[in-house]
């Protein structure tokens, strides 16, 4: 058996919550306005507040007067994505909790542009309302008590023959708790929803290991509190999609022989497969701590701008034929934000709303 290569679950957990803690702190010592209690903000958090709040103004008075010179205001495409994601996050948003279970929602919405690639505004406010309803039914549609919007991504597909295509990806999740890493009974197929395997065949059908370490992620997902008279919203998602054999696992002292090879689950018919597909309590810890070291250091220092505040993250499992060599691996679509706290007042005393 090799060595160096579990990591130290306990460890690396203290280590990533004081990471993050620290984090937060060097981000509080550089804010240009101080607050009460310590709480403090900076101007370009209030500048992106005070834009968002004057879109919701525009959206609101649209919707009530639809035939008003407001709804023919111009907006650039990239801004209308900027703005409709910011603003529903802004408004539905909570992200400054752990979801165990996390559940997707994905719709397409196409905006009529002018030959200058602008939207009306009569037409961005009619896409808002038309996302808010859909991702009310979605919401509605999970039988969950503690289920909450954490987050929409919005991604602009294409422009084509004067219209924008925007897909729209809604993350809704159900609370849950801290949960401990793998222990001896967490044998786990590496996906395909196989469920467990070795003497626990047959259970956690509907499940698998790409599905535990997701789920594991997000339900010990470091968050930052603020002070109970503000609140955090996040702007400019960005979602990086990393494979299994992106990030070798440097301690592996016999490389290319389908033992953790690297940081994620990745195994190749061309080393030999022996029971492969069944993962261990032992590498189920490594590909979780594993997961940890990309999302929180490796890939958070290229996003733009770098070290953005990470949200959440979608592990799938792949096996890939037709080559002459099967591949199975794990792939990650791992999504972050830029932060902002905002003060409460009369204005967003209410937010985030439930949809």
């Amino acid at each position: 058996m090799k060595t160096l290569k579990t990591l130290s679950v306990s460890i690396t957990i203290i280590l990533f919550v004081v990471l993050v803690f620290q984090r937060c702190s060097k981000e509080n010592e550089a804010k240009t306005e101080n607050l009460n209690a310590g709480i403090t903000i900076t101007t370009e958090d209030l500048q992106i507040e005070s834009k968002i709040i004057g879109f919701k103004e525009k959206i609101a008075f649209v919707k009530e007067n639809p035939f008003s010179k407001i709804g023919t205001d111009l907006i650039e495409a990239d801004s209308a994505i900027w703005f409709l994601e910011a603003t529903i996050n802004y408004t539905y948003g909570n992200p400054e909790k752990r979801y165990k279970e996390v559940f997707y929602d994905k719709k397409n919405y196409t905006i009529d542009l002018n030959t200058n690639q602008l939207a009306l505004m009569a037409d961005v406010s009619q896409t808002y309302e038309s996302m808010i309803e859909n991702l009310s039914s979605f919401y509605h549609s999970i039988n969950s008590p503690g289920k909450e919007l954490f987050l929409v991504d919005l991604e602009k597909i294409e422009i084509n023959n004067s219209q924008l295509k925007i897909e729209l990806t809604a993350v809704v999740g159900n609370i849950g708790n801290e949960t401990n890493p793998f222990g001896e009974e967490d044998y786990w197929q590496y996906g395909e929803l196989l469920g467990q395997c070795e003497e626990f065949a047959g259970q956690g059908i509907g499940l698998d290991a790409a599905e535990k370490i997701q789920e594991n992620i997000m339900a010990n997902r470091p968050v930052c509190m603020p002070h109970p008279n503000c609140y955090y919203h996040y702007t400019d998602l960005e979602i990086i999609i990393v494979s299994g054999d992106k990030y070798i696992n440097e301690n592996d002292d016999t490389p290319n022989d389908n033992w953790l090879d690297y940081l994620m689950f990745y195994n190749t018919e061309e080393y030999g497969f022996d029971n492969e597909e069944c993962l261990s309590p032992e590498k189920m810890n490594f590909y979780y701590n594993g997961m940890h070291t990309i999302i929180y250091d490796l890939e958070a220092a290229l996003t733009t701008p770098p070290y953005k505040t990470f949200m959440e993250c979608d592990i799938e499992s792949l096996r890939i034929t037709g080559t002459g060599n099967v591949i199975i691996e794990h792939k990650a679509y791992i999504t972050y934000a830029i932060r902002h706290l905002v003060i409460r007042s009369i204005a967003n005393e209410d937010l985030p709303l439930e949809l």
